[in-house]
């Protein structure tokens, strides 16, 4: 119901700037919207609010281009402990066997590339096969000091461990 009442006047106010233009070659139509000014300035109205509403929509579009670093950095993470879990699934592999980059390496296949790219020149830790896989920041990134630490908890939850502060 929303979308179609949207829809409608979207379709109203784009039509008041077509008959906007019009007028300006057509006395016939310029002499109607004199002799309604009421319903004219209503239309007009709508019109306003489709423009203002685009630019809002476009402008919001603008400001960011897609997920942060840090959610890149996790995403990086999870395809690290599911190419683990492959890897000891497929080696019968479990509890706290080490894993090696190149061991993962033969599972892990991102766009061509047989480990992950880091975001933000990040180092990714893969640590043993019942831990999760972390990626110390070697920058500071979105406001995250060099040092810290992005992993998964043991409930499998987010975890970002910033580094104490030495005086």
């Amino acid at each position: 119901m929303v979308a179609w009442l949207f829809i409608g006047i979207l379709i109203l106010g784009l039509s008041f700037f077509i008959r906007l233009i019009c007028a300006l070659f057509s006395v016939k139509i310029a002499d109607e919207m004199r002799q309604h000014p009421v319903v004219h300035t209503l239309w007009a109205m709508f019109g306003v609010a489709i423009l203002v509403f685009l630019f809002v929509v476009v402008s919001a579009n603008w400001v960011h281009s897609g997920p942060g670093k840090g959610t890149e950095i996790f995403n990086n993470l999870e395809q690290l402990q599911n190419a683990k879990e492959y890897w000891a699934h497929i080696h019968n592999r479990t509890g706290a066997v080490e894993v090696t980059r190149e061991e993962i390496a033969s599972v892990i296949n991102i766009n061509g590339a047989h480990w992950i790219r880091p975001v933000a020149g990040e180092k990714y830790i893969l640590n043993r096969l019942n831990q999760s896989p972390e990626a110390r920041l070697t920058q500071e990134v979105e406001g995250r000091p060099n040092g810290t630490i992005f992993r998964f908890d043991t409930n499998g939850g987010l975890e970002i461990i910033v580094p104490a502060k030495t005086h």
